[in-house]
């Protein structure tokens, strides 16, 4: 009975974690404009932040539809409409995320000619550099953030991702 509501607290507290770490996430700044830079970084963060929070909001919403039509029998014909359009509109909304951030500049923010040199890089999609303390760091390219594996919290992190929701769907086949 409680399933969808454990599930909804779980993902507010990875948002919750996701948000947190970006905040502390190091800055990338150019050196030769890094006043620039910097502004854009904290405009980049900032408006990744909303959409976080956006986004935890609109899970939410979306699996308290879906337990609301498994507790009270509300039909679904009805619902269908709502089943359909949340999901479009959830693409839509990442879409205009990242419209909002290529149209504002933002997506640059933190370009740095070296680091695109960077050796820190595992088949330039891992992130591998034990002198760097930050446990997240920027992707190399494209929007967000990535995860130091060289961090002692990194692999626990990634494992934390994989097996968690594997665990989740093993312990609702087990109880139901």
């Amino acid at each position: 009975m409680f399933t969808l509501n454990i599930v909804q607290l779980a993902l507010i507290v990875v948002f919750l974690l996701v948000n947190m770490s970006i905040r502390q996430a190091r800055q990338q700044l150019d050196p030769a404009h890094p006043e620039a830079s910097r502004e854009k970084q904290l405009r980049f963060r900032k408006a990744n932040s909303v959409f976080i929070y956006a986004l935890s909001l609109f899970v939410v919403v979306m699996l308290g539809l879906g337990q609301s039509v498994t507790l009270y029998g509300w039909p679904t014909e009805r619902l269908s409409p709502a089943m359909i359009g949340l999901p479009a509109l959830l693409i839509l909304a990442v879409f205009g995320f990242v419209w909002y951030v290529a149209r504002h500049g933002l997506d640059d923010a933190g370009s740095n000619p070296h680091a695109k040199e960077d050796e820190a890089w595992r088949g330039g999609f891992f992130y591998y550099n034990k002198a760097d303390p930050a446990l997240m760091v920027e992707k190399r390219s494209g929007v967000g953030w990535t995860i130091n594996f060289a961090h002692p919290l990194g692999i626990l992190i990634f494992a934390a991702m994989l097996l968690v929701p594997i665990a989740i769907v093993v312990l609702m086949a087990v109880f139901s």
